[in-house]
């Protein structure tokens, strides 16, 4: 879990009171809530790790974790994470805004990736250009809902990916974006041009209002 917004842990104790085997990786604030937020967990502390600065390895995956811990801020606080095998890297970026992006890149923790779930769904407070650089992604997911109300991703924000020769890909516009990956490549696939099977959707194009001939 990277922090404590209710779109990034909002299910966190769903989750523990349904798989109470599960280990949460997460900051101690996070953890915290856990216990809080829900009477039936009160006092019962999931199994857990802190992802100050952490690596752990999972099946033939490394999971490389880093935490600003100098912010108090939220999203600054933002638990990321690299997720590698010996020949792919995403990274998972949280909501971390360019104060920690400058201080990720003091530490020299980025590092090139194939790719990027773009940090806080687009916003302007993140994606600065040496964060860019330094991540060169091949493509960028911004999760950020249809028409959403912050209007995110903001267009020139994905401009500043494109320009630096990365594809994007809006997950308000895609609907579910599935990656699948092979020993020498990978693949994407997006639900609404790729996957749904229902026949409107090659018809209708999705955001339009379209009427059939």
């Amino acid at each position: 879990m990277s922090h404590n917004d209710n779109d990034h842990a909002g299910g966190l104790n769903v989750i523990t009171k349904h798989y109470p085997e599960v280990i949460v990786i997460a900051e101690q604030a996070v953890i915290d809530k856990s216990i809080n937020v829900s009477s039936e967990l009160a006092n019962e502390t999931p199994a857990h790790m802190l992802c100050e600065n952490n690596q752990i390895k999972w099946l033939n995956l490394t999971i490389e974790m880093h935490i600003n811990t100098l912010e108090s801020n939220d999203n600054n606080r933002s638990c990321v994470a690299y997720i590698i095998d010996t020949q792919r890297r995403l990274f998972l970026a949280g909501d971390i805004e360019k104060e920690t992006e400058y201080e990720f890149l003091k530490r020299e923790v980025l590092a090139p990736v194939d790719v990027l779930l773009a940090p806080h769904h687009g916003s302007r407070t993140s994606s600065t250009l040496d964060f860019i650089d330094a991540v060169s992604p091949k493509h960028v997911i911004f999760t950020a809902g249809y028409a959403n109300q912050y209007g995110f991703p903001k267009e020139d924000i994905q401009n500043r990916y494109k320009l630096k020769g990365a594809k994007t890909l809006v997950s308000g516009d895609s609907g579910q974006i599935s990656i699948d990956f092979e020993p020498s490549n990978y693949a994407i696939r997006e639900y609404r041009s790729d996957i749904a099977p229902f026949w409107y959707n090659s018809l209708f194009r999705f955001g339009e209002k379209v009427k059939a001939e």
